[in-house]
């Protein structure tokens, strides 16, 4: 359960990111540190190109 929320989130991240959205914006949206934001889009790009 919770490894399906964090990967719901990291896909929220994703397509907010896709949409045009900077991590500063994501972060203040979602109420995450910007340095999370920036690690979880890290961690879904790495996702897709070794996936």
């Amino acid at each position: 359960m919770r490894e399906e929320r964090a990967e719901e989130r990291i896909c929220l991240v994703r397509r907010l990111y896709d949409r045009g959205m900077n991590s500063a914006q994501i972060s203040e949206l979602i109420g995450l540190d910007k340095e999370q934001v920036e690690e979880m889009l890290q961690t879904k790009s790495n996702f897709e190109n070794n996936g």
